[in-house]
């Protein structure tokens, strides 16, 4: 009689457990959903704002090199389209501006480390860097995985990982794209360009992505 109970109650904890594990992976999935769901919303409502402030960077991590990578912060009109800017190159914990850009309505104006005051661009760029990026959401909420929220105060932060399925496309996007850029040198003629591509072409194919992490804030 006490093996019978013992067994019950044992079976009982394994449904439990097994219950729980299936309740968790379904919350995931909801946060996953809700999540990618926000983000879009976010995205769709930024053409009806007048000023805008945002700040995008993309970092890689490699064993060769530590941390490097590139930030934008861009302070937009919406009304005016006049925008500012600033450009910064990351390695490691050090961020270092080497560039700002600014469009007045009319003109576009440059100014760098080898350049001591706001410069006339003889290309004018009306396009506020990043927004087409910013409020067009490319990924779809398979694309993702691992998706976690945390909050401070006013300000939310998605986290979320590319799933296998999504790096194979950045690979094969990054490849293809340094494809494009060697077979236009070479449709043009323009062969020490060609070469330096193919070099890129070469490091494309060869490169492995293991991981990609996207935040949203």
């Amino acid at each position: 009689e006490t093996m019978k109970n013992s067994k019950l109650i044992r079976t009982g904890v394994i449904i439990l457990f097994a219950a729980a594990l299936a309740g968790s992976i379904g919350y995931q999935n909801y946060v996953k959903k809700m999540q990618v769901g926000r983000i879009m919303n976010a995205a769709d409502k930024l053409d009806t704002l007048v000023n805008l402030h945002f700040v995008t960077s993309t970092t890689d991590e490699s064993e060769q090199e530590g941390t490097s990578g590139i930030s934008t912060e861009v302070w937009a009109d919406l009304d005016s389209k006049k925008w500012v800017a600033v450009y910064s190159s990351i390695e490691g914990d050090n961020v270092i501006i080497y560039q700002s850009q600014m469009y007045d309505g009319e003109k576009s104006y440059g100014i760098n480390e080898s350049v001591d005051e706001w410069t006339e661009l003889a290309q004018t760029t009306d396009e506020i860097p990043y927004f087409s990026t910013l409020n067009t959401f490319y990924y779809n909420e398979d694309d993702f995985t691992n998706v976690k929220v945390t909050t401070e105060g006013e300000t939310t932060v998605v986290t979320a990982t590319l799933s296998e399925a999504a790096l194979e496309k950045v690979q094969e996007d990054g490849v293809e794209s340094a494809n494009q850029t060697y077979l236009t040198y070479v449709e043009n003629g323009q062969t020490d360009e060609a070469e330096s591509a193919k070099l890129l072409l070469d490091c494309a194919k060869q490169t492995t992505v293991t991981s990609i992490e996207v935040s949203y804030t």
